[in-house]
């Protein structure tokens, strides 16, 4: 499996997981090594609509720059998917996004 395939795979799943109810589509860009390639952007590409009652707080276009206390753009992709498909659903979910050209602590927590 290439690994952009691979890595969309893993980080979909526990981004939709945590984005407030909502499902999220993410598009991961790498560059280098190919079994270990470095993040260059993580970008939502697609939300649907909250649930009754729910708020999504990602937005189509926000980059992730982080998520809690780590790194994502400029990380090695294999370190990123590790991290992320570690998280269980009762673990804080804080994403540093580039949106427009703001950068916005998103709790998906609350």
């Amino acid at each position: 499996m290439p690994m952009l395939a691979l890595v969309a795979a893993l980080l979909s799943p526990t981004t939709a997981a945590a984005a407030g109810g909502c499902e999220v589509s993410i598009k991961p860009e790498m560059k280098g090594f190919y079994l270990n390639p470095t993040v260059v952007s993580v970008h939502v590409s697609k939300v649907s609509p909250p649930p009754p009652g729910g708020q999504c707080r990602l937005v189509a276009g926000d980059e992730i720059l982080r998520i809690n206390d780590r790194q994502v753009k400029g990380a090695k992709a294999l370190g990123v998917m590790r991290y992320w498909k570690s998280l269980q659903a009762t673990d804080p979910r804080v994403y540093t996004v580039l949106r427009g050209d703001d950068v916005l602590v998103v709790d998906v927590r609350k």
